[in-house]
């Protein structure tokens, strides 16, 4: 491998890994909403959404 194409290669890498990061960052931002949301609607409605552990099927 030659060194442009070396340094081609870390670059899309680098590219790829910033594009990853901020999919994380996005998918985290979506669980904690709604996790937010679960709460919230069982606050208002009095109804639990969670499952609770050690409960059967």
């Amino acid at each position: 491998m030659s060194k442009k194409e070396e340094n081609e290669e870390i670059l899309r890498l680098r590219q790829e890994l910033k594009e990853t990061k901020t999919r994380l960052a996005y998918e985290r931002m979506r669980a904690d909403a709604y996790d937010k949301m679960i709460t919230l609607a069982e606050k208002e409605f009095q109804i639990p959404v969670r499952k609770k552990s050690g409960t059967k099927p």
